[in-house]
């Protein structure tokens, strides 16, 4: 894309200008890379157990540098058949980054694990861990940051369609042994039987940069669908189900 678009500037330069050889110049010395990438995605149930391993791997060959990433997940879903009362879910992440032309080396380790408990038709129980750890080493300077999140919150129905939720959060960050604190409110809307839209506000006493793959901030809009027979029935309706 960069040759292309230097290659228009130079047509668009008048003959024999400065400009023009130097943008030829940009031409001819852009920089060569061979990219590599690599994704392996394996789930399987056992029971009541869904597990997923999933990799991906990047590596590129370029004249600054070599540069290779890593991003691994592990995750695991508990949903009892007999008992619709109780589910959960937790998930582990690794992601690797050695940037040899910028002389940067990254590793973030991210986990979560968060259940809910249905105490009765009409109310929910919900709790949360959550965590991230970020070290980086910049020319040989080290920083290190680490950030733990844990909620518990509830939510009911105010009717058969319409559900309300509300969360509390406790930020915790053993590095300078301080706490902050986070709340959430969201009103949901049930459409079908198997699609949820909700519209809710999240507010964190602590930089939001710090939590952006841990926890959301401001008002949102989240869509959740659950696939089964059912929603492929909804996509057929609208015309959906044949692309």
């Amino acid at each position: 894309a960069d040759s292309r678009t230097t290659a228009a500037q130079v047509r668009g330069l008048p003959s024999g200008s400065r400009q023009v050889r130097s943008a030829i110049d940009q031409v001819e010395n852009l920089p060569r890379s061979i990219s590599v990438r690599l994704a392996v995605p394996v789930g399987r149930r056992f029971g009541d157990v869904t597990l997923l391993l999933q990799n991906r791997l990047a590596i590129a060959d370029n004249d600054g540098g070599d540069r290779t990433r890593d991003r691994m997940r592990l995750g695991a879903a508990y949903r009892p058949r007999g008992n619709a009362r109780i589910a959960g879910l937790a998930s582990y992440e690794v992601e690797y980054d050695d940037n040899e032309a910028d002389n940067t080396r990254a590793l973030i380790q991210s986990w979560s694990a968060g259940g809910q408990y249905r105490l009765a038709d009409g109310f929910l129980l919900r709790a949360r861990h959550a965590g991230r750890r970020n070290h980086q080493r910049f020319d040989g300077f080290d920083e290190t940051s680490f950030i733990v999140v844990n909620s518990l919150g509830a939510e009911v129905d105010i009717t058969g369609r319409l559900y309300a939720g509300l969360d509390g959060m406790l930020y915790l960050d053993p590095d300078v042994n301080a706490a902050y604190a986070g709340a959430a409110a969201e009103l949901g809307w049930a459409a079908r039987e198997n699609m949820l839209f909700s519209l809710g506000y999240a507010w964190a006493g602590v930089d939001e940069d710090r939590i952006r793959d841990l926890e959301r901030s401001g008002f949102y809009i989240r869509l959740r669908l659950k696939f089964d027979e059912d929603i492929w029935n909804i996509f057929d309706h609208a015309g959906l189900a044949g692309q």
